[in-house]
């Protein structure tokens, strides 16, 4: 499909804006996965530090020892929700 040839300015505008967005979401992805991937490996340093096994930071957040392992290794990805969720209770926990 061509534009009319009056309206090829405003075409070409609109491509770019296009190519901007797309490259900002994949830009913004990248961020995510990076800081997941740091919030898993500072969540399994304070579960040794505290001596927690994945078992026991699982029942205080209430997930299964599968979830603990699969956010830890990055298999899970990590949402604003679960954070807050999750690592809330571990958070406020007194050692």
């Amino acid at each position: 499909m061509k534009p009319n040839p009056e309206k090829q300015e405003e075409w070409e505008a609109l491509g770019a804006s296009i190519t901007a967005s797309v490259k900002k979401m994949a830009d913004a992805e990248k961020t995510i996965i990076e800081a997941g991937s740091e919030l898993a490996e500072a969540m399994r340093k304070f579960r040794v530090f505290t001596g927690m096994s994945q078992a026991d930071a699982a029942k205080i957040m209430r997930v299964t020892d599968a979830y603990v392992s699969q956010l830890e290794s990055g298999k899970r990805r990590w949402t604003p929700k679960s954070v807050e969720r999750l690592l809330d209770p571990i958070l406020h926990m007194t050692l």
